[in-house]
């Protein structure tokens, strides 16, 4: 009796260890292995330095950069030729004093943050195409309150969603006239943290699909997303991924930061188009990814309803990344010169 008693615990175990690792998000049955169908584009002639995201519109695809003369390159998928640069900051016609962390595409429209001055600005990308000297379309200013602060802000249609510093919350929403509706949800994992500054310690990204009124919302550096549906009577969840790794906070001289020994990389990425969300993702700790520019080598493709579609293992590590017509396009820093490459399916 005492060996089959003993015996059901090894079982027990064993199933609770598979399934557990069954519930892994990066636990995938259709896996696709890329590797390199050519290289589209690099820097090596014209320095840009690094590639901070990477979207499209149409065919063409849109970098940010950091520390570079212009923030945007325009760049056609096809041919890989760089159509032009924009954006310099600065106080003359068509300058800004500063571009934000993030830009989003709405229609035919470039869409990003100038924090200093709380704005939100909706440049028109044919304008910047055809080289034309009037490309600012509107310019609109975002309520920031001492109970009401926007780190990052996502268009939705008319109305847009905010991550940043609230009184309560973890996500505010702003309606067409860009007042505050309200603010709603809270992380899905018990944390110890209270008050504005729970957005300093866990901080949240954001990608939105205004055909189905969604909105993926990740924790940095854990493996925890989550699916929000944007209604007429305000932001609802509607999944949240089984989750295993969250961030672990400390204090350190009286600031808040993540415990990179114990916190993960994680979700690194955030890209989606009407059908599907992919999520960059990197298993390796914090620290160590650090060490490696903040890379990964991993896409992981669900549905918006949270079902797993497929995992893309990548050839190298990578920092950003773009999906057009289910082709992947890489962003890679190799010797300081950023290299564009366009992988395909071994199978």
């Amino acid at each position: 009796m005492k060996y089959c008693y003993i015996y059901l615990m090894l079982l027990l175990l064993i199933f609770s260890c598979n399934r557990k690792q069954e519930n892994s998000i990066d636990k995938f049955d259709n896996i696709i292995d890329l590797s390199v169908s050519d290289s589209l584009f690099s820097d090596n002639e014209l320095p840009m330095g690094t590639v901070l995201s990477m979207k499209n519109w149409k065919d063409i695809l849109i970098t940010c950069h950091h520390a570079d003369d212009y923030r945007f390159s325009f760049i056609d998928s096809k041919t890989g030729k760089l159509i032009t640069r924009w954006g310099q900051k600065g106080n003359a016609p068509n300058e800004f004093i500063d571009f934000g962390s993030d830009f989003f595409i709405q229609d035919s429209l470039l869409v990003f943050q100038s924090s200093m001055k709380k704005s939100i600005n909706y440049v028109s990308i044919p304008a910047i195409l055809r080289g034309a000297k009037e490309v600012l379309v509107k310019t609109e200013i975002y309520p920031y309150t001492a109970d009401f602060r926007p780190l990052h802000i996502v268009p939705i249609g008319n109305r847009k969603v905010a991550t940043g510093l609230f009184k309560q919350g973890v996500l505010g929403v702003l309606d067409e006239n860009n007042n505050i509706v309200g603010t709603y949800s809270d992380y899905p994992f018990p944390n110890e943290m209270e008050g504005l500054y729970r957005g300093t310690a866990y901080q949240l990204a954001m990608s939105c699909n205004t055909y189905r009124q969604r909105l993926l919302v990740s924790v940095s550096h854990s493996d925890v997303f989550e699916i929000y549906e944007l209604g007429t009577s305000g932001l609802h969840r509607v999944f949240v991924n089984d989750f295993k790794h969250v961030p672990v906070v400390q204090m350190h001289d009286g600031r808040v930061s993540k415990d990179d020994s114990k916190s993960i990389g994680g979700i690194l990425e955030l890209f989606n188009t009407d059908n599907f969300i992919y999520l960059g993702y990197s298993h390796l700790s914090l620290k160590e990814v650090s060490l490696n520019d903040y890379t990964f080598d991993e896409i992981l493709c669900f549905d918006w309803n949270g079902n797993k579609v497929k995992k893309y293992n990548l050839p190298f590590p990578v920092s950003t990344f773009c999906v057009i017509d289910n082709l992947l396009y890489v962003t890679s820093l190799e010797d300081n010169n950023m290299t564009i490459y366009r992988l395909e399916s071994d199978k």
